[in-house]
């Protein structure tokens, strides 16, 4: 994970983050904050810029955390129960705009982004513009 100014959606940079290795054998990566997220509220939506460099074999999930820490999926990424589901990466380069719901919790302390990938080959992915 790096910080880059080699691509940006909005303003002069943005996250690239790399994963390397298949979810299925290696677990899952994640990023997310938990600074000035006080104003984040169960139903409100979350914006988020995405960049691929072409077609991904992978997904991303959102989440927040609640006041003991506990993921929660947001409306989009749940399913049964509180099950986890991906939102596919673009099949084309660039960047996407993606929006997210805040899922029913006490209180958001964290917002984040799961990453999924089916290949051993390098996930990359950016993320930038993120708003709520």
């Amino acid at each position: 994970m790096e910080t880059t100014s080699s691509l940006a959606a909005e303003g002069k940079r943005s996250l690239l983050v790399t994963v390397t290795g298949a979810s299925a054998a290696k677990g899952y990566s994640a990023v997310g904050i938990s600074h000035d997220v006080g104003s984040v509220k169960p139903g409100m939506q979350v914006h988020a810029a995405i960049w691929v460099p072409g077609p991904e074999r992978g997904g991303i999930s959102f989440l927040v955390h609640d006041s003991r820490g506990k993921n929660h999926w947001s409306v989009e990424n749940r399913s049964a129960g509180d099950q986890q589901t991906e939102t596919p990466l673009p099949d084309h380069a660039g960047w996407t705009p993606f929006s997210w719901t805040v899922p029913p919790v006490d209180e958001v302390t964290t917002i984040g982004i799961q990453f999924w990938s089916e290949s051993d080959q390098p996930l990359l992915v950016g993320i930038d513009a993120v708003t709520w």
